[in-house]
């Protein structure tokens, strides 16, 4: 798949995500900056809580 780029939406909340095969410089243009890393910190996280959503992430 040189020169694709393949982006997984689930904006529209579907039972299945959809796949959506851009080419780079359209997914380049509708790209977003992340945002300022003390919007993205979560707090007050126990370290079991830690585990269990890692855990979830590593399964999906």
């Amino acid at each position: 798949m040189a020169g694709i780029v393949v982006v997984m939406t689930t904006m529209e909340q579907p039972e299945e995500p959809r796949l959506l095969v851009l080419p780079p410089e359209q997914a380049l243009a509708a790209a977003r900056p992340l945002p300022d890393r003390e919007h993205m910190v979560i707090e007050d996280v126990s370290d079991e809580e830690w585990d269990i959503f890692f855990s979830a992430l590593a399964e999906a």
